[in-house]
């Protein structure tokens, strides 16, 4: 039996992880509340590895972080939800998975606290010295202990951790909105200008 090539594995990936999305959001639609969206959380978080994979490009092992960012906001928030506006960055597969579970654990904390249908803008720009990932919207700010506490909730401690695991820091700022950045080493993204 010959040995399937790489763009033929990419594409039995993305569609596996496609279908275990597709199981856990038809699990949560038999489920109860909060059942529901533990399930529909989980679909997504598989479904930033599959956008990832999607947007691999197989000639050089990256990932084109502008199309990314704005498929997984998009997929999480609703396309007339989610406003995106990214820089022509690309990434290694690996460092852009990981930045897209921190944006989809991003997203999904603040859809709890933001009112209504209201508007979440993802930003993803470069500078010489480092990429810088925005998450703005008009949802309430978390205690100012959020993100360093000892006790942080067990969502501030998976966004620290995704942050380490790309050497970058995380912070917010709140005031008319909350803005939650990220600003990782330009050495993970490379811009594709």
């Amino acid at each position: 039996m010959p040995e399937p090539n790489t763009r033929e594995l990419k594409h039995t990936f993305v569609n596996k992880l496609g279908a275990i999305a597709g199981l856990l959001n038809l699990k949560a639609g038999e489920a109860d509340d909060a059942e529901r969206q533990a399930l529909t959380e989980s679909a997504f978080r598989v479904q930033a590895m599959a956008i990832a994979l999607h947007h691999l490009s197989l000639d050089d092992g990256q990932v084109a972080l502008g199309s990314y960012t704005r498929d997984l906001a998009r997929r999480i928030c609703g396309r007339r939800r989610a406003i995106v506006e990214t820089a022509p960055l690309s990434m290694p597969l690996e460092e852009a998975v990981t930045l897209g579970l921190l944006l989809t654990e991003l997203l999904i904390a603040r859809l709890r606290v933001s009112p209504g249908r209201s508007r979440i803008t993802v930003r993803l720009t470069t500078s010489d010295e480092a990429g810088r990932l925005d998450v703005e919207d008009p949802g309430p700010a978390p205690p100012t202990d959020y993100l360093s506490d000892i006790e942080s909730p067990l969502e501030a401690i998976v966004l620290l951790d995704l942050t380490a695991q790309l050497g970058g820091e995380l912070e917010f700022q709140s005031g008319a909105t909350t803005t939650f950045t990220l600003r990782f080493p330009q050495s993970e993204a490379t811009s594709n200008a």
